[in-house]
């Protein structure tokens, strides 16, 4: 398996396990956990000399990949690569047709240690909440009110259409507002603090993200995190956690999983094996039909508006055989994205300006996404829109303050491309 990874590595994923004694090293300090290990334990675990692991620990600990405590090292979880790399040497159980690795058992089992801690939550989901959002929540609810917990779900930031339909078509209700006192909050599908918007606590409560975008800053504050960026969805990792704790899935939690999961594989098109097992186990609680019926929603005459006005708007460059599209929109901006790339761009850009913020959605061709990472070149644009990144390589957004950087970022994105293909951009006009 690390034969296969290896041989699509980017170079900061080569340099971190560009040779056979690094492999070994960092094994060794994935199976020990947060354990601290001294140079000599991991020669030892690692079956290398001394010499060697000395030399190659200390090569980690440049790299970011390894944390220094006194002499004493252990695997920094915090770095971007670490959860791509533990999943390499994951040693994985399948139950119930999903497979759980020991590493996400173990930061599964210390959430529902801590979950016993508390006899409340909140669940908070990202702005214009999609059916993942709203199925991973529900569902998280569902699961903590069995446990015994009172439990809120909010979306503060709002509910996109199809979120609405989900709740109305399943009956839960969820709330504007957000608990000011709740001593656990769950964040789920997201990645940045921008998703969510600014959340004044009295108290400061402890903070759990399960997301299966790349991980941003949310992942960096949270107390706890279950986050895994090969997950289609977010809502086959709460269903993992169910299988994982051995809870019987509540019949009424099954709509709400299956709707994030059959929204999130577009209606299962790129589902994986783990995907169609979970599917297979929650159909025996809802019919399919009535899930395709939840997130089929005619779009109202604004959205349609939108893309149109953003098609009229579109910018378009050339660099080598690529077609980047930029424009513009009041709203709607990811679904717009969308839009220019089933007209033909291989990516798309959209730009939603407000007085005193700016969102970006981009989407890239789903045969160009194990190529071109959007996440990675929007990360160069958040100094600039002092805001931050998150999705996938093939489907980012960004959110951040700074309005006023557009033809910055623009800029900054064809650059991108021009220093990929080692060519410069043209205007099509």
């Amino acid at each position: 398996m690390v034969c296969g990874v290896i041989k699509y590595m980017d170079d900061e994923l080569e340099n971190i396990l560009g040779a056979k004694s690094k492999l070994r090293i960092i094994r060794a300090m994935i199976n020990a956990d947060d354990a601290l290990q001294s140079i000599n334990s991991l020669s030892e675990m690692a079956e290398v000399a001394y010499s060697v692991a000395y030399r190659d620990v200390h090569i980690l600990k440049d790299l970011g990949f390894v944390v220094d405590e006194e002499g004493k090292y252990r695997v920094n979880r915090r770095h971007s690569l670490y959860l791509k790399i533990a999943e390499i040497f994951a040693d994985k159980e399948e139950i119930g047709g999903i497979s759980i690795s020991n590493r996400q058992r173990k930061d599964i089992a210390k959430i529902w240690a801590e979950v016993g801690n508390h006899e409340n939550a909140q669940i908070i989901m990202h702005h214009n909440a999609d059916p993942d959002a709203v199925g991973s929540a529900v569902a998280l609810a569902l699961l903590l009110k069995k446990q015994g917990l009172r439990v809120t779900v909010s979306a503060p930031l709002g509910i996109s259409r199809q979120g609405r339909r989900v709740l109305e078509k399943f009956q839960f209700h969820v709330r504007e507002e957000v608990e000011k006192s709740p001593s656990l909050v769950f964040i789920v599908d997201s990645s940045s603090s921008e998703q969510i918007g600014k959340l004044a606590f009295r108290t400061k409560p402890k903070i759990i993200l399960i997301d299966h975008h790349q991980r941003g800053n949310l992942a960096k504050d949270a107390d706890f995190t279950f986050v895994d960026t090969e997950a289609h969805s977010c809502a086959i990792l709460v269903y993992r956690m169910i299988v994982s704790l051995g809870i019987p899935v509540v019949s009424h939690a099954a709509p709400f999983i299956l709707c994030g999961i059959v929204a999130d594989t577009a209606f299962l098109r790129i589902a994986c094996k783990e995907d169609i097992d979970a599917v297979d186990e929650l159909l025996n609680h809802v019919e399919l039909s009535d899930i395709f019926d939840a997130l089929s929603v005619k779009e109202d005459i604004s959205e349609r508006i939108a893309k149109l006005k953003v098609m009229r708007r579109v910018e378009l460059y050339r660099v080598r055989d690529l077609i980047i599209a930029f424009s513009r929109a009041g709203s709607f901006e990811s679904r717009a994205a969308v839009s220019i790339i089933r007209m033909g761009a291989d990516v798309a850009v959209v730009f939603n300006v407000k007085k005193s913020e700016i969102r970006i959605s981009a989407r890239v061709r789903k045969y160009l996404s194990s190529d071109i990472d959007l996440v990675k070149m929007l990360k160069n644009a958040e100094p600039l829109i002092e805001g931050s990144v998150g999705g996938h390589a093939g489907a980012a957004s960004a959110n951040g303050k700074n309005p006023n950087k557009v033809n910055e970022v623009r800029k900054v994105i064809l650059k991108s491309f021009e220093k990929r293909a080692n060519s410069v951009s043209k205007l099509i006009k």
